[in-house]
């Protein structure tokens, strides 16, 4: 039956980079132009090689033009298909807003305001060197994305926002009547105190730091810690656990729906501790958490700098009675932690003279629902957990020959982690023993055959996988065998009664 009659319809291409068949032909005579003329000054310095292999790839790439009308990398001739003139900037969404009568706000701009520089800086590395070894022709170093000046001309008004705002924001916002600080807050509540630990002094970080956290679960509140490795948070993690304190570690390990879990399980009380390295950083709105502890504050890095120092610091700023200790080894304050500090007693400081100016009372967000408070996470994780992902299609989908292959594999992969001291999917993800209980590889040849794994997993894993296959194939022979053997006595025993 017909729904509806349709007289008119637009059908929009998958890609942007497409041209109609009129003009295709002059798009590719530009690349033809392109082509000879970088060919000749590549034979003219000597790169017969990357002459040759320049020449390789884009008569394939104007070939399939020709019969398909497009090819695979189409946005590499993104000059030509639009017509641009050399280092003419690309069209973008902005513009397409109006002229001037927009606003643009950047949250945590100290990230996002270098990103915008580092964009167009990284992409033009790289393809500077696919088109100086004859990867690519020169236009293809204008399919790029917008330079910062570029960015920031089709801007007419901005705000920037952060914590931190760095270099670069100050270079973009100029001198101080373009800065406004908002660091008064209306519910009172002031920065948090910090104090400097010296793990020497109170005899190792561990021992002190479970009694802090002890206190502070005792009045129903939580804690954030931040070390420097991945290995570092989950130790930390299990000697928690192990002394009763529900932990959990956060790090990139984690799917992105795990970290959400984790940080909703913190505040619905399934854990008393999160730690991390770098996602306790920026974005976090906990009021529940009182502590915050920074392990090795004194090791300055990335991850120990000013600004890394103040955004962690400010974890514990949503709490009336927030706290942060900084450990050290020997109590030695660096300098990052000195201007951390300052600035952070600064803040303290300005706020606590406010409140008794207008005789404000702090008041955190936890008052008025009596120390519980409703996660906003629930919403997010309900959809994020609506789709199953593919490799759980899969799972889903196993008879019970290829399960037991997929189990086996679990277990094999488990005692590998474990013997090298590595996460799991370092050794095989799931996807990939999944395609391999799929496809039961029988030799060697049929198991690198398997989409995704490749002459690196065979060198590492492909002798020792085939081991596990071939003695779960030589098991299963044996119960086989050991089941015809007991169906075919007891048919002879039925056959000597009956007779």
């Amino acid at each position: 039956a017909v729904a509806a009659a349709v007289s008119e319809f637009v059908l929009y291409p998958a890609s942007h980079h497409t041209v109609a068949g009129d003009e295709l032909g002059s798009v590719m005579a530009a690349i033809e132009e392109e082509l000879a003329s970088r060919a000749t000054h590549l034979e003219s310095l000597g790169q017969w090689r990357e002459a040759e292999r320049l020449r390789f790839r884009v008569n394939a790439d104007l070939e399939q033009m020709r019969e398909c009308g497009y090819c695979r990398g189409m946005e590499n001739y993104a000059r030509h298909l639009a017509n641009r003139s050399e280092g003419e900037p690309p069209e973008t969404l902005l513009d397409y807003m109006p002229q001037d009568d927009w606003l643009l706000l950047v949250d945590e701009c100290h990230i996002t305001a270098p990103q915008i520089s580092a964009m167009f800086a990284g992409d033009h590395q790289r393809k500077r060197n696919l088109v100086a070894h004859g990867f690519r022709l020169p236009s293809a170093l204008d399919n790029r994305p917008l330079t910062s000046a570029e960015f920031w001309a089709r801007v007419p008004q901005a705000v920037l926002i952060s914590a931190t705002p760095g270099a670069e924001v100050e270079r973009l916002c100029g001198m101080s009547p373009s800065v406004t600080e908002l660091i008064v807050r209306p519910t009172g509540v002031p920065d948090p105190q910090v104090r400097v630990i010296s793990a020497e002094e109170v005899g190792g970080v561990e021992d002190h730091l479970l009694a802090q956290i002890e206190s502070r679960r005792a009045v129903g509140e939580k804690t954030l810690v931040t070390v420097l490795t991945k290995r570092s948070a989950e130790e930390l993690a299990r000697f928690l656990d192990a002394r009763g304190v529900p932990a959990a570690w956060l790090h990139s390990d984690l799917k992105p729906v795990e970290r959400l879990e984790a940080i909703d399980g913190l505040r619905n009380g399934q854990y008393d501790v999160l730690i991390g390295c770098n996602m306790l950083r920026e974005g976090l709105d906990l009021p529940e958490v009182s502590l915050v502890a920074i392990i090795d504050a004194d090791k300055q890095g990335f991850l120990r700098s000013e600004t890394s120092l103040i955004q962690t610091i400010g974890r514990a700023a949503r709490h009336v009675d927030g706290t942060a200790l900084l450990y050290t080894q020997s109590g030695v304050i660096s300098d990052a932690m000195r201007a951390a500090i300052d600035e952070t007693e600064r803040r303290r400081t300005r706020q606590q003279q406010h409140n008794e100016a207008h005789g404000l009372t702090p008041r955190g967000a936890l008052s008025s629902s009596k120390g519980k408070a409703a996660s906003r996470l629930n919403p997010v994780l309900a959809l994020l957990q609506q789709k199953p992902s593919a490799s759980d299609t899969l799972r889903s989908t196993l008879d019970a020959p290829q399960r037991r292959r997929y189990e086996a594999m679990c277990a094999w992969r488990e005692e590998q982690a474990v013997a090298n001291g590595v996460p799991r999917f370092r050794v095989m993800t799931d996807a990939m023993m999944l395609r391999v209980a799929v496809a039961a590889p029988s030799s060697a040849e049929e198991l690198a055959a398997v989409r995704g794994i490749g002459p690196k997993t065979m060198k590492r894993h492909g002798e020792a996988l085939m081991s596990v296959l071939q003695a779960l194939a030589h098991r299963s022979d044996i119960s086989i065998e050991r089941g015809s053997a007991q169906a075919h006595t007891a048919k002879t025993l039925s056959a000597l009664v009956s007779s």
